[in-house]
């Protein structure tokens, strides 16, 4: 146990200097090493988990980066910078009520951390804008797109997302959806 314990230390020593290099996949597999050393060690796992999840969101895979951090918390629920790395990557994926929760969770357990306050401050405008919808990403233009670009950006979404595409009954139900917010934004932005 005691070499193994030392070993996956090393590993973990090994993946932080190659994140310190910014080769995050070498230092995930280096990460993955340390883990399955000592599959039982729930508190240094967590960690280690913990730090997967920092890699996976340097390269910008935020789902992994919530399947690390998750994993961290349920190894060790009272970790609160696993609940924050897991909070920044649903903010990355615009899943800003998952966020709230986990900074609501992460400040329950350091009520005194002013970071967690203005992070939740954040996430609650962030949630307040995304109540509403943004025209010009349901086209998928941008904000100082032209009306040619707003119109031919219409005629493909249309195109693509018209109910009548769809034969299944759970997807022409999602297209008309879809499609009922192009026509809708194009009125508004044309």
């Amino acid at each position: 146990f005691r070499k193994n314990a030392k070993k996956a230390e090393n590993l973990k020593k090994q993946g932080n200097g190659l994140f310190g290099k910014k080769e995050y996949k070498e230092a995930m597999k280096k990460y993955l090493e340390a883990i399955e050393l000592l599959p039982l060690n729930k508190s240094g796992n967590a960690k280690i988990h913990c730090n997967r999840a920092a890699a996976a969101s340097k390269m910008n895979d935020n789902d992994l980066a919530i399947t690390c951090a998750s994993k961290a918390i349920a190894l060790d629920p009272n970790y609160v910078k696993a609940y924050q790395r897991r909070s920044s990557s649903y903010v990355l994926l615009d899943d800003y009520e998952k966020a709230l929760r986990d900074l609501e969770k992460a400040q329950e357990l350091e009520p005194e951390n002013r970071d967690i306050a203005k992070n939740i401050k954040i996430v609650q405008k962030a949630l307040k804008g995304a109540k509403r919808k943004d025209y010009y990403k349901i086209l998928g233009v941008e904000k100082t797109a032209t009306q040619q670009e707003i119109a031919k950006a219409y005629k493909k979404a249309a195109k693509k997302y018209h109910p009548d595409r769809y034969l299944d009954t759970e997807e022409k139900k999602k297209a008309s959806e879809k499609f009922k917010d192009i026509g809708e934004a194009y009125d508004l932005l044309k």
